[in-house]
């Protein structure tokens, strides 16, 4: 019920104003502290903040972050999933999305989805965070039994990440 009323807000936000809205200074604070009772898995907490985050900066792309975290540690991964989803159409360039997406679809639906969204986000030119890419997707692939898909990404990792993806690091 919670996903549909939310989804109706998303909907409503989007025809009144600028979408994805600029991230205010309320809006920030709103995250930050969203965000810190996530860290502290209190999500009853953490929602209403989360939400306030959305409604001063609807669609940014550190919103859409952060409440599909939620969804995943409220246990609803479709919901998350649906945002991702919804974010990287927002967002086609937020390699963050991309990844995030695929570490959860590694967790929900399999490799070969996920595989394929680890890809997309590597594929973006401007792309930061390659390597923490590359060790999700060379951590998926391991979840799987897709021992060779594994040797291959590990390639492209730095030695520092392989060893802490041999030893489970995060």
């Amino acid at each position: 019920m919670r996903l549909v009323v939310t989804c109706l807000c998303l909907l409503a936000l989007q025809a009144c104003q600028t979408f994805p809205a600029p991230m205010t200074a309320a809006a920030r604070a709103r995250l930050a502290l969203g965000m810190a009772y996530l860290q502290r898995r209190q999500l009853d907490l953490a929602y209403p903040q989360l939400q306030r985050a959305w409604e001063y900066a609807p669609g940014h792309v550190d919103n859409v972050l952060a409440l599909a975290h939620y969804y995943q540690l409220a246990g609803q991964p479709y919901a998350a999933l649906a945002l991702y989803q919804q974010g990287i159409s927002w967002h086609p360039e937020a390699g963050d999305l991309y990844n995030n997406y695929a570490v959860l679809l590694c967790q929900t639906t399999g490799y070969a989805e996920a595989q394929a969204v680890f890809l997309q986000a590597l594929a973006l030119p401007r792309y930061a965070a390659r390597q923490r890419t590359y060790r999700n997707l060379v951590r998926c692939a391991q979840s799987h039994g897709e021992r060779r898909q594994a040797e291959k990404f590990s390639a492209y990792l730095a030695p520092k990440q392989i060893d802490e993806v041999i030893s489970g690091v995060k």
